[in-house]
């Protein structure tokens, strides 16, 4: 972050895919740069990463099912792995953005998941 010039205490949310540590390896270290974050983790994270957020005085959601995130953005919510991971959707004018973390469960089948839910999230 330092070499690309962003600020750590600008960021506002921190959603990590899956529990590997090259995925989350960096969040202890980016807490004690910024502690006012909500960190959005797979409910199927173990305590510890959860006491860690808290005792680094970062706040967490816990992500099962799909859910909007912020304007424009969701996640897939827990997607069968192994491991469980969680893929965000980005609504834009041009159409799905979808950003992976490691796509363990399969870029076709997280790009036909996060079809069928924006379809959803659309026409309800």
């Amino acid at each position: 972050m330092k070499k690309l010039g962003i600020n750590p205490s600008l960021i506002k949310k921190v959603v990590i895919s899956h529990i590997h540590s090259d995925h989350l390896g960096g969040l202890k270290g980016f807490l004690e740069r910024n502690n006012n974050i909500t960190v959005f983790i797979l409910s199927s994270f173990p305590q510890s990463i959860k006491n860690m957020i808290i005792q680094k005085g970062a706040k967490f959601v816990e992500i099962s099912a799909p859910r909007k995130i912020s304007d424009f953005v969701y996640t897939t919510g827990e997607l069968y792995g192994p491991p469980e991971e969680q893929t965000l959707i980005i609504d834009s004018k041009r159409g799905l953005i979808i950003i992976t973390g490691c796509a363990h469960p399969g870029i076709v089948n997280i790009v036909k998941r996060a079809k069928e839910l924006m379809k959803k999230i659309k026409y309800t």
